[in-house]
């Protein structure tokens, strides 16, 4: 690895740890906390100070196998997959350091950026801000597989999505839209068993190399010591080579997620401008109802619920003067304004009454009363016949009981 990049007294290989340990602590941090946009601020800093060092310095050349290029080199290929992982980290907050190319110092542009107010830095929209950082991460991401591919580390079946990524960035897929649903979901599928192999073969190397490592600190013969040391440089660069096979792998697919974004993104509504505080006045002047209380500006209420301000609500005999809704209170009518469901009255309580009338909805206590049918003579006449045969009825019957008192019947010839 290189000593130290110019006009930067850090070296190279120090200021990459550095900028390798804050990427982890980024990983290991929350995103809703207050300290994760300006740390991954920060370290996307660090990886274009790392990529600028790596430019200048020449680290890498386009003509040589990849067997040529030094093991201590070789995780500076995955510098670009980096700046495209920050890219795409960070929030919408950190809008002052929006648009500049990658070969830029980003701290170079945190300076710049904070000699402006801060009331500026607010006002850019959120959606813009978040559309370049995805194009920036694009577009890193395709000079970190142009450089990989340089080195002939693009191997079969990425060869043909390389190609296809390189035909059309902006409207790259690992799998079409318009290949039937099976082979989507078998796409997917072979996606997830061909990640879950690269990890593995990463995750043997560096049990490997972590092994080596071991026994060499428990050796003590100077010919042991050398061979394991070779072992070990060997099982470092096969733990770099996989990290790379797969950070080829994770680019496809981060590149095809970048693209489904922007899609969403350019079809969500555009941000609505903040409203001067000076609209409150007409807004509030606007409203079909008002604001229920005493202390109303405004005293004739159109088609409100609740009556007040201008004048009685029901005249002395009881006849409305007002339309108006009953509801259970006050609070209820005003919670209940412009909800669904919520209706202004279209008729006073007389056109409701006389159209319920109309109807047959309301009926008169008077006409509804039953009136008494007029008796004819005849039928009186046998009405009175039918009381006296019942009267004597009752009397015979009277008679007998005095007669024939309980138990005076036939004994069983006992008595």
């Amino acid at each position: 690895m290189a000593s130290s990049s110019s006009g930067d007294d850090e070296p190279l290989g120090a200021l990459f740890r550095r900028a390798e340990g804050e990427r982890a602590a980024v990983e290991a941090s929350w995103p809703t906390s207050a300290s994760y946009g300006t740390r991954v601020s920060e370290t996307l800093a660090l990886y274009e100070r790392v990529q600028a060092g790596v430019s200048s310095l020449s680290v890498f050349s386009r003509n040589e196998a990849i067997d040529d290029v030094a093991t201590g080199s070789l995780p500076l290929l995955r510098v670009e997959a980096h700046i495209a992982e920050m890219e795409m980290r960070l929030p919408a907050s950190s809008s002052s350091s929006s648009s500049s190319s990658s070969s830029s110092s980003f701290s170079e542009k945190m300076r710049t950026s904070s000699s402006s107010s801060s009331s500026s830095l607010l006002t850019e929209d959120t959606t813009e801000f978040r559309k370049k950082a995805l194009r920036r991460a694009r577009d890193a991401y395709g000079r970190f597989l142009d450089l990989v591919d340089a080195h002939r580390l693009v191997s079969p079946p990425y060869d043909a999505l390389l190609e296809r990524f390189r035909n059309g960035p902006a409207t790259f897929a690992v799998v079409h839209e318009a290949v039937g649903a099976a082979k989507r979901r078998d796409a997917k599928i072979a996606a997830f068993r061909a990640d879950k192999e690269l990890r593995r073969k990463r995750d043997e190397a560096f049990r490997t190399r972590r092994r080596l490592v071991r026994n060499e600190d428990e050796d003590e013969d100077a010919d042991v010591h050398v061979h394991v040391h070779v072992e070990d440089e060997e099982a470092l660069r096969r733990f770099y080579l996989a990290e790379l096979e797969l950070a080829v792998h994770a680019s496809f697919h981060a590149v095809e997620g970048i693209n489904r974004e922007l899609d969403l993104l350019a079809q969500a509504p555009l941000p609505q401008q903040q409203q001067h505080p000076s609209s409150a006045t007409s807004e509030e002047s606007s409203r079909l109802d008002h604001p229920l209380g005493p202390n109303s500006s405004n005293n004739s209420r159109q088609g409100g619920g609740g009556g007040g301000g201008g004048g009685p609500l029901l005249s002395r005999s009881g006849k409305p003067l007002q339309p108006f809704t009953l509801v259970g209170s006050r609070a209820d009518r005003s919670r209940a304004v412009f909800r669904p469901g919520h209706n202004l009255p279209t008729m006073s309580v007389d056109d409701y009454l006389a159209e319920e009338r109309r109807r047959g909805g309301i009926l008169d206590r008077a006409a509804a009363a039953p009136q008494p049918r007029p008796r004819l003579k005849g039928e009186e006449e046998e009405e009175e016949e039918e009381e006296e045969a019942a009267t004597y009825k009752a009397r015979a019957w009277d008679d007998f009981k005095d007669e024939n008192p309980r138990g005076s019947g036939n004994t069983l010839n006992m008595g």
